[in-house]
Order: C-alpha cells, then structure tokens, then sequence
C-alpha cells in the first residue's frame, strides 16, 4: 500500500521503515525458532538488527542466512537509518530495486525457515 500510494509525501520513508521492520521481526522470529535468545543480558532490550545479521549469519548454531542475503538486509537497514533521520532520497528505480529484492528474500525466508 506504501509503495503504490498516490502521494509522495513520507512515501519512500514509509516503505523502508516498513520493510526493515518487518525484515527484523522475521529475523527475531527466526532465531528464537532455533533457541537463541534476542535480548541483551544486561539491558533487557532486544538485539538490534544488526546484531541479528551478525548472529543468523556468523553463529554456526544458528546460521541460516548467506553473505548475499545480510547485504541485501544491510542495504535496506541503511536506508531506513536514513529514512528515520529524515535524510532519505532515492531514485525510484532504487527503491524499486531495494524493495523487490528485499520482497524475494522475505519470502524465500519464510518457506525456506518457516515452511511457509
């Protein structure tokens, strides 16, 4: 709905926000799947997206993510970061690009960890 929306006001910030939101979530989904806890010890906060990448892709008990696909999560998380500092703007042949290869690994990752 964000991305096809008639108005171009917080368009593109809306679609990356919702995104990575929705990529995190997946990842925090994915990782207590396979009992690895997602809070700090100390803070009581939930890891942050990177340190979920960090763990689905380096931690051998855990991995299920490739090089590839962290890029691909690394990208849009970037352009979120700049979205939620109101710095966000890209072509849209970008945001296209960003947000269909990002729609592919969503949806690959659901059948793949959650035989969906």
């Amino acid at each position: 709905d964000q991305f096809n929306r008639t108005a171009e006001r917080g368009r593109q910030a809306s679609v990356v926000m919702f995104l990575d939101h929705a990529c995190e979530l997946l990842l925090k989904a994915a990782l207590l799947q396979r009992g690895c806890d997602i809070r700090d010890g100390d803070t009581g906060y939930t890891f942050s997206s990177e340190t979920c990448l960090n763990k689905a892709t380096d931690d051998a008990a855990v991995k299920f993510l490739a090089e590839d696909e962290r890029t691909t999560m690394r990208v849009l998380n970037a352009l979120r970061d700049q979205a939620q500092h109101y710095l966000v703007d890209v072509s849209e042949p970008v945001l296209y690009t960003v947000a269909q290869s990002t729609l592919t690994l969503f949806g690959d990752l659901l059948v793949r960890l959650f035989a969906v």
